[in-house]
Parts: C-alpha cells; sequence; structure tokens
C-alpha cells in the first residue's frame, strides 16, 4: 500500500502524490522531519520537487574559503573558542560537535568537527574531550526532548563542563539570530574557512570537514544538516559569550 502527500497545510496533512511505502514512515515522523529540516529540503526529499541555487541558504560560503590550514594561523591559539553539539535524535543517527574560534577582531573560524554514531555514555565523553581539548568556553547543546537528556547526562558527569541548553524554534529563521544571519556574516568577511583542511580529498570524501562543506553548499537542499545545525549552535555560544554552568 502506498501513502500519498501533497502540501496545502503539512499539519493538516492531505496526500496525493505516492512516494513512499506506508511502512517507511509514520504521519508523525514526517513531520518532525519536515520541521526538523525545514520546508525546503523537506519538498526536495520527499516531494522530489527541484529547488534552485537561489534558494540556497549560504551563497557567500566560498567567499570565505581560503587555501589555509588551521595551522598556518599560529595566533590562533590565543582566539577563544566554542563549541556546538547536535546529538542523535530518534529519526537522525549520527551527532556532530563543532568548534570554532574567535579572533579580537570578531572573525569566526572552524576548527574542530567531530561527527559519529555515539550514544549514551559514549556520546558524552566526546563532548567533555571536544570542550576539554578545544577550551572551550561555552558549549551549546540543543535540548529539544532527548537531547536535553544527553546535556543532563553529561553534567552529571562533570559539572564543570560550561554547557548551555539551547530550545530550536521560530528563531532558526531569523534573518540575524537565525541560519541566514550566519550567510550575512559570510558576506561581510566575518567567517573563514580553512580550504586546505580537506581540498584535493576526493569528491565523495566522508570526512567531517568534505560532509560539512557539501552541507553548507547545498542547504536546505542538502541530504543531512547536522553540520550546519552545530556550527550555528557554537556561533550562538559565541555570539552569547558568557558561561553559565548548569
Amino acid at each position: 500500500m502506498k501513502t500519498n502527500l501533497s502540501v496545502v497545510d503539512y499539519r493538516k496533512q492531505t496526500f496525493a502524490i505516492p512516494l513512499w511505502d506506508e511502512g517507511g514512515f509514520t504521519k508523525g515522523t514526517l513531520i518532525h522531519i519536515r520541521e526538523e529540516r525545514g520546508n525546503a529540503a523537506f519538498e526536495r526529499g520527499f516531494r522530489q520537487r527541484a529547488i534552485t541555487d537561489e534558494d540556497k541558504l549560504f551563497p557567500h560560503f566560498l567567499q570565505c574559503k581560503k587555501p589555509i590550514k588551521i595551522e598556518d594561523l599560529g595566533e590562533i591559539d590565543a582566539w577563544k573558542r566554542y563549541s556546538g553539539v547536535d546529538p542523535a535524535s530518534e529519526v537522525r543517527p549520527g551527532s556532530v560537535i563543532f568548534t570554532i574560534g574567535k579572533s579580537p577582531q570578531g572573525v569566526r573560524i572552524p576548527i574542530e568537527i567531530r561527527r559519529g554514531a555515539w550514544k549514551g555514555g559514549a556520546l558524552v565523553d566526546q563532548i567533555g574531550d571536544a570542550v576539554r581539548t578545544n577550551r572551550s568556553q561555552v558549549c551549546m547543546v540543543e535540548n529539544n526532548a532527548l537531547q536535553d537528556i544527553i546535556r543532563q547526562w553529561a553534567l552529571e558527569k562533570d559539572r564543570s563542563l560550561p554547557l548551555k541548553g539551547y530550545r530550536t524554534g521560530s528563531q532558526k529563521s531569523d534573518e540575524i539570530e537565525g541560519l541566514p544571519g550566519m550567510d550575512v556574516e559570510m558576506e561581510n568577511n566575518g567567517w573563514l574557512f580553512p580550504g586546505g583542511e580537506w581540498d584535493g580529498h576526493s569528491g565523495n570524501c566522508q570526512c567531517s570537514w568534505c560532509v560539512w562543506e557539501r552541507e553548507m553548499m547545498d542547504y536546505p537542499q542538502s541530504e543531512t544538516s547536522d553540520c550546519v545545525m552545530a556550527m550555528w549552535f557554537a556561533r550562538e555560544a559565541s555570539r552569547m559569550a558568557v558561561v553559565q554552568v548548569f
């Protein structure tokens, strides 16, 4: 049996176009995926509707990409560090820990991207290690439902971790605070991307740098967005720049 879907108001869920087997997704799962990935990605991935380059959210990504490696920036050791965590959920198995540095002039640069299918204590250990290794002043963790359990678990293991919870909502689309605001910063050269870390890799490379670049280049059409979200949380941590231990 086939399940049909057409878009008018997705919460009312009228169905007209058969795209998947009924056993593959429940209505609740589809609604969750649409809210998590956004309308554009859902239209492309689940309704096979093409989206043009004009719909991509980060057109200024390449403007900030430079042929350098992190080790080439000697002064970066003195930059303040901030981390963002996008934990796995029931419909998304992978987790990402994204760490950035911020210069005294306000320029942000990715320092480290950790990706993995960690669960429970393994994810907590990765968060703690990333924060300590990078000396992150603030680590922003999404605290929607299941993710909040991970955050609380991490704090129970180490109360000194500078974790802050971030509840994703309508601010995700805000022109300043949300994802669009990051592209405005890129347009104004507020980011520096060390392309030397991954230039020359194969087109299907699955290293964290290459996966992140593909997500940034294609978002919201990208198949995944875990790195983009974790980067946003790290950016929000750097904007707040206030350590609050829970």
